[in-house]
């Protein structure tokens, strides 16, 4: 096996991209795209952990947590109000 057979195939007078009209244009086209969505992935792993860093060091207050239980009714008016003071002291 030749060491070029594996760039004739892709882009020789028979390969992959030698029936469009554009010539060495698709070849660029195809790895461009390749390398914008390798970009695009890892900027969102990248994005996600910086977000994930943000909230591990700035944790919610209790005070917070506890206007978040007393929003979604998870807790009544009377033991909020308790616990916010027992939380203000």
């Amino acid at each position: 096996m030749h060491m070029n057979s594996f760039g004739s195939w892709f882009c020789g007078p028979n390969g992959f991209f030698s029936g469009f009209h554009f010539g060495g244009f698709m070849p660029l086209l195809f790895w461009g795209i390749i390398l914008f969505l390798l970009y695009k992935i890892a900027q969102s792993i990248i994005s996600a952990n910086k977000a994930n860093n943000i909230n591990m060091e700035h944790p919610d207050s209790p005070i917070s947590i506890l206007e978040k239980r007393y929003a979604s009714g998870e807790i009544d008016q009377e033991e909020f109000l308790q616990r916010k003071k027992d939380l203000n002291g």
